[in-house]
């Protein structure tokens, strides 16, 4: 079923601040509610365009609007063609998934014994990276390579050589043991695309269009297109102005590379819920099954999410670029599923969330408000969430500097106490004890809560 309409309006991949939980489930439609909230963030100006597609037992709809670019007047589609971003993650491990079941590797593998001998991995204590590892963000390799020097700040990664990943590698010391931690790692993803790459002597994107896509019909999904299908991409926007496409190494480009439309995601979605059956199947069940508890009411498959917070099981995933955002996830027992694209780095992950459970609030356009020093002075120091996971803040112009698993980023003021980041949907309160002591903070995003005490 199709459903789209349309209106003029006026970073590298990113992963959200801390994981999602969700309520419990519901039928799922695109209700007038989501669609008021759709059009009234591309009015705004927030993002300059969005798809949304659904799918129950595999029937489609999709509600899309505004546009591919502000240069232009063409309108997304579902057929439009946007960056995933971070999403790119869960093709990766599913091609890991897929090599496993044909016996060509396994998962506690150490991925030393399938790169060159003059890398030196990095090992703690007796114990080595393994693909496991790798796919469940618990190798303790960090976020990003800190041995790259870009030209391009839109595009980072675009320049940055095998050779140098190597590099990186035989001279990075690990901080923590190996497996202990979900920590999650753009360049341990990357990595795992890499070595899989090297052990079947084709290109990333050769592996995905020759074993997922080709599988699962999905045509418009890839790295790089012809020119009749890179007519239907969106551009990215950045503060609403147009950026330029992303572009990542072959070192790196399992990481967060591909691009796709609504209607391949949802065909990718409508395999991994069993509504179409393929040589693929068991690889995807390997892939959505827990392979890593946290703390927290998280679990970790080979590259998905699982979160179990409202007593069910919802797997998700999601992206952002400079100029994009992606969001997907999906219920297996009740075979729903859902994605939300936008030509705009603003998260769209709580539309996403809402489709799939309608108790969980999309979020509004917020109000700031002016709070004064004195005030927010008391704020300033360092929370720790979790050891080794500190929350730092610290004065900005108009509210507060956050600084958290090595990014920064300016909250506003709701309230004396309460700070939104609207472009991640997180929330920060600070909690104050009965003397109007601040001894920590309750940082919020997409359902979820984290409590950090001030430690100074």
């Amino acid at each position: 079923m199709r459903h789209c309409l349309s209106k003029i309006s006026i970073a590298f991949f990113v992963y959200s601040i801390f994981p999602v939980s969700l309520p419990a489930y519901q039928d799922i439609s695109i209700t007038e509610e989501v669609k008021d909230n759709i059009r009234e963030r591309v009015n705004s100006g927030e993002n300059i365009g969005i798809v949304v597609g659904i799918t129950d037992s595999g029937k489609t709809q999709f509600f899309c609007y505004g546009k591919r670019s502000v240069r232009g007047n063409e309108q997304v589609n579902e057929n439009s063609i946007f960056e995933l971003a971070s999403v790119t993650k869960v093709f990766t491990t599913l091609l890991l998934a897929d090599m496993v079941l044909k016996n060509k590797l396994a998962l506690d593998d150490p991925i030393e014994k399938y790169l060159p001998e003059k890398v030196k991995v990095p090992s703690r204590n007796g114990k080595k990276i393994t693909f496991e590892h790798l796919a469940t963000h618990t190798s303790v390799l960090p976020r990003f390579p800190d041995n790259n020097s870009p030209a391009d700040q839109f595009n980072p990664f675009a320049e940055y050589s095998v050779e140098k990943l190597y590099e990186f590698l035989s001279g990075h010391i690990l901080k923590r043991d190996i497996g202990e931690q979900y920590e999650y790692s753009n360049l341990g993803m990357g990595l795992l695309g890499h070595i899989l790459s090297l052990k079947e002597g084709k290109n990333f994107e050769e592996l995905v269009l020759e074993r997922i896509c080709s599988v699962l019909g999905m045509k418009t999904t890839g790295v790089s297109f012809s020119p009749d299908i890179q007519k239907r991409q969106a551009k990215g926007h950045h503060n609403g102005r147009e950026v330029p496409d992303l572009v990542i190494a072959s070192s790196l480009v399992g990481g967060g590379g591909l691009r796709s439309s609504a209607v391949d995601m949802l065909k990718f979605i409508n395999a991994f819920i069993g509504v179409t059956e393929t040589r693929l199947t068991a690889a995807m069940e390997m892939c959505s099954k827990p392979h890593f508890n946290t703390e927290s009411t998280l679990k970790i498959g080979l590259g998905w999410h699982l979160s179990y917070k409202s007593g069910k099981e919802i797997i998700y995933h999601t992206g952002g670029s400079q100029g994009f955002s992606s969001t997907v996830g999906f219920v297996k027992d009740k075979k729903i599923g859902a994605v939300v694209l936008s030509n705009s780095p603003s998260s769209i992950d709580d539309i996403c969330f809402h489709l799939l459970a309608n108790t969980y609030e999309m979020k509004k356009n917020e109000k700031e408000i002016i709070v004064p020093d004195e005030i927010l002075e008391k704020y300033y120091g360092e929370y720790e969430i979790a050891p080794g996971n500190n929350v730092g803040v610290a004065k900005t112009e108009g509210g507060i500097l956050i600084s958290y698993r090595g990014r920064k980023a300016r909250f506003v003021a709701l309230s004396k106490n309460v700070f939104f980041l609207k472009s991640f949907n997180v929330t920060i309160e600070f909690i104050e004890d009965e003397d109007g002591k601040v001894t920590g903070l309750k940082m919020s995003q997409t359902g979820d809560e984290q409590i950090g005490k001030k430690i100074k």
